[in-house]
């Protein structure tokens, strides 16, 4: 299980862990200060995150797209930054 910490400017912070498989996530959880309307969304973007390639832009995408098609609201952190922080556990 890798893991990683990060604290966006002007953001709140937030962990990651995430098991990979042959370069693909396997099985990921996000947690940290940051707030996610409604809170079930969170478990939304780590399911449609299993199977994403590790390529930033991959993750970032995905997350952006649960966030749209759910109508989540992120506070304090962005798609971005949840990708970024996924990529630093590597």
């Amino acid at each position: 299980m890798l893991k990683s910490i990060y604290k966006p400017d002007g953001g709140k912070l937030v962990r990651i862990e995430v098991d990979l498989l042959d370069n693909s996530i396997n099985q990921i959880k996000i947690c940290g200060d940051f707030f996610l309307h409604p809170e079930d969304g969170l478990e939304m973007i780590e399911a449609n995150l299993v199977g994403i390639r590790m390529m930033e832009r991959d993750i970032r995408m995905s997350i952006k797209q649960t966030v749209e098609t759910k109508r989540l609201t992120l506070f304090g952190i962005t798609p971005k930054d949840i990708a970024k922080a996924v990529m630093m556990a590597r």
